[in-house]
């Protein structure tokens, strides 16, 4: 339970106070100990035992604990982040192994309260095919690692605000307006970050300025579901439920030990404009993709599980990827896109006779959370 030499250049010198806040972890002595290798290392840290939540009705409420839970809190003024048990460790899918990351998650978190400023998300919420709220625990990661999230309407509000560090647009129900479309144009123009995740237009409305926005980059999404074809890349069965991984060097996880392993259900596929990019200035990136024995199907009053004469032919379908257009020599704007919002969201899915929620599975808020963070 020693201090790696990497927290000690990151923490070593810090003049901030930062507080170790531990809910009951009276019987955790290992987490203990370590926490109080923080403080040996800067007389700027200290800590705080709760160890009788039931006293605590104000934390019970702040953060919707009972009694027994236990969390850490480590917060710094106004600054603050939580750490649940479950964050205090990952779970390799190459193989198979727990890792304990106590020491990554407690160092990144102290770095993150830290912090002077907080980026800007803005999330749109008009046109949108649903409410921003559905997307409530995601958000809330998104704020626990320091980042304010607003709702926005371009046309409430007359403009994309200028301290908009990352612009996300979820999939749409509605055309967006000729001006919201020319302030996202200039928002991209002007060397503008965003997060796309956009599903298919499956009912076929009329959406030419959001893709005069897509053009941008010369993407499409194509009309209609990608299925997958390979029974290990499907949850239960369902080959709408595709699951892919993210590999270990990409944009996204080149930070991790790990690739990342993401489920999307009713998943779109991205087309890139191969001829404009170079025109466009575009360099692009694929972050996820099915297997070869991934199809597209517009016709989705078909029952059949596996591929018809009327689906696509079988190959590798882009579900997410990164586009850098080069503004000029100083600026660039960069996209993320995921060809699915469902991943993202609090929607809950029975299968097998169990209740899960998209958000949560597999690695869906990495996915997200690395998005934003790059």
């Amino acid at each position: 339970y020693s201090i790696s030499q990497e927290t000690k250049d990151k923490l070593g010198n810090m003049d901030k106070d930062v507080t170790i806040t531990l809910i009951n972890y009276s019987d955790y002595l290992s987490v203990i100990s370590f926490a109080e290798r923080y403080v040996e290392l800067n007389n700027h840290i200290k800590i705080e035992k709760v160890d009788n939540l039931s006293a605590r009705a104000d934390l019970m409420q702040k953060y919707s604990l009972n009694a027994n839970d236990n969390l850490i809190i480590i917060s710094c003024g106004e600054n603050e982040k939580t750490l649940t048990e479950e964050e205090m460790y990952t779970f390799d899918e190459t193989t198979y192994e727990q890792i304990d990351i106590t020491e990554e998650a407690i160092t990144n978190a102290i770095v993150n309260v830290m912090a002077e400023e907080k980026a800007k998300i803005y999330f749109m919420s008009s046109h949108t095919m649903y409410n921003v709220e559905l997307f409530g625990s995601i958000i809330d990661k998104m704020k626990n690692e320091v980042n304010e999230v607003e709702n926005l309407d371009i046309l409430a509000n007359g403009s994309i605000p200028e301290d908009c560090d990352c612009l996300i647009i979820s999939t749409l129900k509605e055309d967006i307006t000729e001006m919201e479309k020319d302030k996202i144009i200039e928002y991209i123009r002007n060397g503008g970050k965003l997060l796309l995740m956009c599903g298919p237009n499956v009912e076929k409305v009329n959406l030419s300025n959001f893709q005069a926005v897509l053009d941008e980059y010369a993407i499409t999404i194509e009309n209609g579901i990608v299925l997958e074809g390979s029974s290990a890349n499907m949850v239960s069965g369902y080959p709408n439920f595709i699951i892919e991984d993210m590999e270990v060097g990409t944009s996204l996880t080149r930070n991790l030990n790990q690739k990342l392993s993401i489920c999307l259900p009713d998943a779109g596929k991205i087309t890139f404009n191969e001829e404009r990019l170079e025109e466009l200035g575009i360099e692009n990136e694929i972050l996820l993709t099915t297997t070869e024995k991934g199809f597209l199907r517009t016709n989705l009053n078909q029952p059949s599980a596996t591929r018809t004469e009327e689906d696509s032919i079988q190959e590798e379908c882009i579900l997410g990827a990164v586009a850098t257009k080069k503004i000029d020599e100083e600026r660039t704007s960069k996209l993320v896109i995921f060809a699915n919002e469902l991943f993202a969201m609090n929607m809950p899915v029975q299968m097998n006779g169990y209740t899960m929620y998209t958000a949560n599975l597999y690695n869906n808020s990495d996915a997200v959370l690395n998005a934003i963070a790059y």
